[in-house]
């Protein structure tokens, strides 16, 4: 897009006019946006947040009847409409790891609001702000939707350079010291999807517990998946979010077009029947057919 034209523009009034408009703020602002406007339509180019040339000329319309009344609105304000935000890869409540610089490196939190408008530019919007977890524990503003400043919190693989550093700086402040698998226990963990954008569920077993990386506190577990030659990943996290059992969760998508992240799941049985899953205390009970109307029974 390029930048505004820069170009002085005076604007004519009757002189006769015995009994010129007020002058005010409000005033000298609608001057200045018409003014601007003009000077868009001028150049053939659209300004920044239009996507056509009708949309240009029906707010210069708009500003132009203003403009002819004698007195404003109160409050009058004119910002161009925002263009809609892209599909974001986030939604409120998902973990993820932030890139702060500074010396921060990266860091661990929760997405508290998507597309939050920036208080020093109405035009431009956060993709996400983020509130990092203890001891930190501040709002941070991301600026670009992109894996160079944030992403997604993971099971990190293990193997490659940097995916322990990743998996010691997601370490909660306090872990639970409770395991919920043993060694060869078949499970599934938190990876990225093969395009590098959302998250899958990955088989595995579980070949360490409690696993010593050099930090304060140990990785509850190191699984290695089934079908990635032997790969193995660290799981920083002793949660459902993270880690669950096989039996309990199949491979699939994890994060996406489909998210399957919920604690308490209601799932239908191969003999009709319906049970309730706990994917944090691995505990299964029967229960109704949610589907079903209260007369039914």
């Amino acid at each position: 897009m390029a930048s505004q034209p820069q170009r002085s523009r005076s604007r004519s009034r009757d002189d006769s006019d015995a009994d010129p408009p007020r002058r005010d703020p409000e005033r000298e602002q609608l001057e200045r946006d018409l003014d601007d406007l003009e000077r868009w339509k001028e150049t053939g180019e659209l300004p920044p947040g239009y996507d056509s040339r009708e949309q240009l000329e029906r707010d210069l319309a708009d500003l132009s009847r203003l403009n002819d009344q004698r007195e404003l609105p109160p409050g009058y304000s004119y910002l161009p409409p925002r263009p809609p935000p892209p599909p974001r890869r986030f939604q409120r409540s998902d973990r993820v790891v932030c890139s702060l610089g500074g010396g921060f490196g990266w860091l661990p939190g929760a997405v508290q609001s998507v597309n939050e408008p920036n208080p020093q530019d109405p035009m431009e919007v956060f993709p996400y702000v983020v509130k990092l977890d203890p001891p930190l524990g501040k709002l941070i503003s991301v600026p670009e939707d992109r894996k160079n400043f944030c992403r997604s919190e993971i099971c990190f693989d293990g193997d490659v350079p940097g995916g322990a550093q990743f998996s010691i700086a997601c370490l909660p402040l306090n872990p639970t010291k409770k395991r919920r698998f043993a060694v060869g226990d078949k499970v599934c963990v938190a990876v990225e999807d093969p395009e590098d954008v959302h998250t899958d569920w990955a088989a595995g077993e579980v070949v360490q517990v409690d696993v010593d990386v050099g930090a304060a506190s140990k990785m509850p577990y190191r699984v290695r998946l089934d079908d990635t030659g032997g790969r193995s990943v660290l799981v920083h996290r002793e949660e459902h979010r993270f880690i669950r059992s096989r039996d309990l969760q199949v491979p699939g998508p994890r994060t996406g077009a489909t998210r399957v992240l919920d604690k308490f799941v209601t799932r239908q049985k191969r003999d009709g029947s319906w049970e309730k899953v706990d994917h944090e205390t691995l505990k299964v009970r029967a229960c109704a057919d949610p589907n079903a109307d209260e007369g039914d029974y």
